[in-house]
């Protein structure tokens, strides 16, 4: 007797219907279209506004940890400047040369915190004092405030952000600083 493999002895053969060609793998999937879930862009699009300045921030301080070992490819200041010469119809500089602590005058750090920030090794990246001397001096003078940024916040500023200012990168600075003061 000839038995077909998953047969029982003495049945009746089965018949197997032909397979009906498909247009598409996933054809019956796509019979019945699904209702568009109208609320599902704006939610990704808010996700995305969330995420992308946290995920900024993140990188941010990873940088700073990387700048514990090694001097930044690139500032953000240096990238600006250089768009800003090719806009110009300049080639950009490229001249940084980075030099070991050990190698640069004792001085200059020296120089550059009494010049920049004097009372940089009594305050932890905030300059509460120059601050409210910032804020009185515009009040008299109805002018906008000066700057009264620490060199920290400074720091921040060049390696991450560009010169032009505006609320969002000094929230950035803020929130960075004490980061960088501790990993630095």
């Amino acid at each position: 007797m000839n038995e077909e493999p998953g047969e029982a002895p003495g049945e009746a053969p089965r018949e197997v219907p032909p397979e009906t060609p498909r247009e598409h793998p996933r054809e019956e999937a796509r019979a019945e279209p699904r209702p568009r879930r109208w609320w599902k862009r704006p939610r990704r699009l808010l996700l995305v506004l969330v995420l992308a300045p946290v995920a900024y921030w993140v990188l941010c301080v990873a940088g700073l940890v990387y700048l514990r070992v090694l001097p930044p490819v690139a500032t953000m200041v240096q990238v600006q400047r250089g768009v800003e010469r090719l806009v110009a119809g300049e080639r950009p500089l490229v001249a940084a040369r980075w030099r070991p602590v050990e190698r640069i005058s004792e001085h200059l750090p020296r120089a550059i915190v009494a010049a920049e920030d004097a009372r940089f090794y009594r305050h932890r990246g905030f300059d509460w004092e120059e601050m409210r001397k910032a804020r009185r001096e515009a009040e008299r003078r109805g002018e906008p405030m000066r700057g009264a940024s620490t060199l920290t916040q400074q720091l921040l500023k060049n390696l991450y952000f560009t010169t032009h200012r505006n609320p969002v990168r000094k929230l950035y600075e803020w929130s960075l600083t004490p980061f960088a003061e501790l990993i630095l």
